[in-house]
């Protein structure tokens, strides 16, 4: 398993209103928004594509917009996708003859009724939405945002031996702390938890947490972790006493401890160094 790093935080978007969504978007980041969905079947009859501009694609399909909120033609676009909204949306256009369109019989097979059944499957499963931007993308789940940022996604041991300082100086990861905080802070959050997105000690990282409130998040994050075992990152970087404490308490490098550590969290505050 690769053991990546996954950053969670909370949001305050109005996840279940997508139009609600795309104002509050507009407002926090000062941009236009477009709102789809990416589809592996040609849909150009029925939606426009969405036109991605200066925003990279890094879909394999075409995306088709459903919405969009022009603020002003002068200012950058983002685009608000809805994972796996194609087969909801499928449903609701065509009802029980879904399963009969031509396009998705030739991806899935002759059997309508099969098609249909796939189809209303997969209209029922939880959402989930995606924020792409030039600088940035996130994924947007019921309570909680997931970030990606190519710094600290690597190996969640790697990114616990850099903030412990074992093996870089640690203000070599600060600047991506800082980009994930600035990011996060804009959505309403005051903090970001740094898991192990295969860890034995929770059952978040691997979109478990895609349906969860932000309270029952932090009730599975502390439910079998003493708050010790909690390691604020960014304290360790100014504290140099407290990050003592933390490698004593988990011993040296590759030692059964320090393997076991299993969440690092950024409290965002203002540390002055020592």
């Amino acid at each position: 398993m690769a053991h990546n790093t996954v950053v969670l935080s909370r949001h305050h978007l109005n996840f279940d209103d997508p139009k609600e969504m795309m104002r509050q978007v507009s407002d926090i980041l000062d941009v236009n928004v477009y709102y789809g969905f990416t589809s592996y079947i040609d849909l150009s009859e029925h939606l426009e594509i969405i036109e991605w501009g200066e925003i990279e694609n890094f879909f394999d399909y075409d995306s088709y917009l459903l919405d969009k909120l022009i603020k002003d033609i002068a200012l950058p676009n983002v685009i608000i996708l809805h994972d796996d909204y194609l087969y909801s949306w499928l449903h609701e256009k065509f009802g029980e003859k879904a399963g009969e369109m031509l396009a998705f019989k030739e991806k899935w097979s002759n059997n309508a009724i099969q098609n249909q059944e796939t189809i209303e499957f997969f209209a029922k499963e939880d959402k989930m939405f995606f924020l792409i931007t030039q600088n940035f993308a996130l994924e947007i789940c019921k309570a909680t945002i997931r970030l990606s940022n190519d710094n600290t996604h690597d190996k969640y041991s790697c990114v616990l031996s850099w903030v412990l300082d074992f093996d870089f100086p640690s203000e070599t990861i600060l600047p991506a702390l800082n980009e994930n905080k600035a990011i996060c802070q804009l959505f309403g959050a005051n903090g970001a938890y740094y898991i192990d997105d295969t860890s034995e000690y929770l059952s978040l990282g691997q979109f478990e947490e895609i349906n969860m409130t932000w309270e029952e998040v932090l009730f599975e994050m502390t439910k079998k972790i003493k708050p010790e075992d909690i390691i604020n990152m960014r304290k360790c970087i100014y504290d140099e006493t407290y990050l003592s404490q933390v490698k004593n308490r988990i011993g040296e490098r590759y030692s059964e401890n320090w393997r076991k550590s299993p969440v690092l969290y950024d409290d965002f505050k203002e540390y002055q160094k020592e």
